[in-house]
Order: structure tokens, then C-alpha cells, then sequence
């Protein structure tokens, strides 16, 4: 007969959850695995009973808040539901900078992303192969941006080896060019990036009596 006794405290959504604690009050420097289990009110060796380390607790992280990127409307016009995309996953990565070295080292899958862009590049004209190949440059440019703004913002873990040194900038006019980088570039970038991968929309048929004026050569009266 089993003994009755108080369940095990332990499980990994629960430790996923105290990183998610961790990293919201000390931010990701402050995460390790002695600060999760005194979290939980364990060793640090049993939560290896559960993960591998800190670098599976990031990544388990990252699936467990990817719970809160809400997925916007897509748009009949495909550029507009790209953009759509792309900006609102570029602005929830922001808000969560620790992410960045996490994807660094992981892959991240977020299937309606894949599908949403991919649609988008499809409806736009792209074949399968060239629209598979577009997604993986707006993805590119999206965590290349917030890799470059990590860099740029000061702060003793930021890394420098990316970046041009912008250390002796007026910190006042440092604030701004890490704030534009934030939203205004990134857009920016996406619309030149869109500008090479997505075609033209055709223009619309010329009205019947702008073609009849064409060829008979009489001009539209004012």
C-alpha cells in the first residue's frame, strides 16, 4: 500500500514559471539555477530532475511567455499582413531582451508565423521555394535589428563585437539612436526588404475613355 504524503513540488512548468519570477524582478543575468531552486525551495540538483540546465530553463522560458504574443489580423493586401507580422513579433522580442540570446543559441518555432508570412509571400506571387527564402530574410532582419539594438544599449552584458562603438556618443543623443532602432529602423529596413522580395501590384485597368482618348490621341479636358 502506498504511504499517503504531500505530491512532489516539484515539476517543470512549475520551475518555468519561477524563472519567468526570476527574470521579471533581476532580469536575465540574474537567472541561474541556485536562484531558481531557491525559488522553489529546493536544491539546484533536483531541478535537473527536470531540465538540463540553464540553457533548456531559457529555452522552456521562451515557449512558456510565447503564450502572450497575440496574433494580428492578416490583411488581404500580403506587404500589409508581412508588416503586420513582422512588427508584432519584432515589438514583443523587444519587450523581452533576454529572449535575444536565447534565440541566438535555439531555434524558435511559432508555427502560425511561419504560416502567416508564407501565405502572405505566396499570395504576393512568390513561388514556394523564393517565398520560404523571404521568410527567412525578414526573420534575419527582425533578430538582427534587436541583436544590434541589445548591443547598443548600455548595460554591463551588453555585448560590443556587432556594434560600432557609439561609447563616447552624448548619452542623450545614445538614448535616441537606441530608441529609433527599437521601432523606426526596423521598420524602415522592412519596407527596402520588401521593396526587393515582393512584386509590384499591377496597376489598375485604364477607364474606357482614357484608353479611347489614348488612341485617338485627344487630351482629357479640364
Amino acid at each position: 500500500m502506498a504511504r499517503a504524503g504531500r505530491p512532489p513540488r516539484l515539476s517543470r512548468d512549475g520551475i518555468v514559471a519561477a524563472a519567468a519570477r526570476v527574470v521579471d524582478a533581476d532580469g536575465i543575468d540574474g537567472l541561474s539555477m541556485r536562484r531558481v531552486a531557491s525559488e522553489v525551495d529546493c536544491s539546484p540538483m533536483a531541478l535537473y530532475r527536470h531540465v538540463d540546465g540553464r540553457a533548456d530553463l531559457l529555452r522552456l522560458l521562451l515557449d512558456h511567455i510565447t503564450a502572450t504574443l497575440r496574433r494580428p489580423a492578416t490583411s488581404q493586401d500580403p506587404r500589409r499582413t508581412i508588416t503586420r507580422v513582422a512588427t508584432k513579433v519584432h515589438d514583443w522580442l523587444a519587450a523581452h531582451p533576454w529572449a535575444i540570446d536565447v534565440l541566438a543559441a535555439h531555434r524558435w518555432s511559432v508555427p502560425w508565423i511561419t504560416h502567416d508570412l508564407t501565405s502572405a509571400f505566396l499570395a504576393a506571387g512568390l513561388s514556394p521555394p523564393a517565398a520560404a527564402r523571404a521568410c527567412e530574410v525578414v526573420w534575419h532582419h527582425l533578430v538582427g535589428e534587436l541583436v544590434t539594438r541589445h548591443t547598443l544599449r548600455p548595460g554591463p552584458s551588453a555585448p560590443t563585437a556587432t556594434a560600432p562603438d557609439l561609447t563616447a556618443m552624448d548619452p542623450v543623443l545614445l538614448g535616441h539612436a537606441v530608441t529609433a532602432r527599437s521601432h523606426d529602423q526596423f521598420l524602415l529596413g522592412l519596407a527596402a526588404l520588401l521593396d526587393g522580395l515582393v512584386p509590384p501590384l499591377p496597376l489598375p485597368p485604364p477607364r474606357a475613355s482614357a484608353a479611347a482618348d489614348a488612341r485617338t490621341g485627344t487630351r482629357p479636358t479640364a
